[in-house]
């Protein structure tokens, strides 16, 4: 149970409620009941509604008028979309990361890859949360909040679609290598280059499953 008296309750019955829809316990296109909900983590309804503004702002919930609150029912029209913004987030970013990275976090982010580098059986799991470090990394390494922000919306969206890889390890390790040579050289254009097509192809790659279906 939630403690009544904590100053940052709402913040509590939030990452409480984000647990419950990115585990599934809160299933997409299911209604969610204030007070049922209330009642099985302990709050007031108060709290509650503040948390629900939260969320659908993230939009993992969605208000349909009249008839109440409902977990986001994602498709893959939508992950098109997010992707989108994705790459105006990442290219932004390591535009500005490129121009102020240490010696040391460039070694750090180049250590993420070395796992798989001359490996001819990547475990597809193991890149996967690589992958993720890396992009993650350069996003917090612009040390820009609204980027940051903006990030944290799309994560939580793509966890909800419970999202894997896009493109197979064979493809993308090269392309990850060469933006960390640009990040290197200093060269700001040539990863934001690089960057942008390597979402670009993850994007085509989402098309094209839509048009397969």
């Amino acid at each position: 149970m939630l403690q009544k008296n904590d100053k940052d309750l709402v913040h509590q019955v939030y990452l409480k409620l984000k647990e419950m829809i990115l585990s599934g316990d809160l299933k997409p296109g299911e209604k969610v009941y204030q007070e049922k909900i209330a009642e099985k983590i302990g709050v007031s309804r108060t709290p509650l509604v503040k948390a629900f503004l939260v969320l659908e702002q993230e939009m993992l919930l969605q208000s349909k008028p009249h008839r109440g609150m409902y977990v986001s029912n994602i498709s893959v029209y939508d992950l098109l979309e997010a992707f989108e913004c994705r790459q105006g987030i990442e290219t932004t970013a390591i535009r500005i990361v490129t121009g102020r990275i240490t010696s040391e976090e460039l070694e750090d982010l180049k250590s993420i890859f070395n796992p798989f580098l001359n490996s001819n059986n990547i475990n597809n799991e193991d890149y996967l949360l690589a992958d993720s470090a890396f992009h993650h990394q350069i996003i917090k390494l612009s040390n820009n909040k609204y980027l940051i922000k903006m990030n944290q919306i799309y994560d939580s969206f793509t966890q909800t679609y419970k999202l894997g890889l896009i493109r197979e390890p064979s493809q993308t390790l090269s392309e990850h290598l060469i933006i960390l040579s640009a990040i290197e050289m200093g060269d700001a254009s040539l990863a934001e280059e690089y960057m942008r097509n390597h979402i670009r192809k993850s994007i085509e790659r989402i098309k094209l499953s839509i048009v397969r279906n």
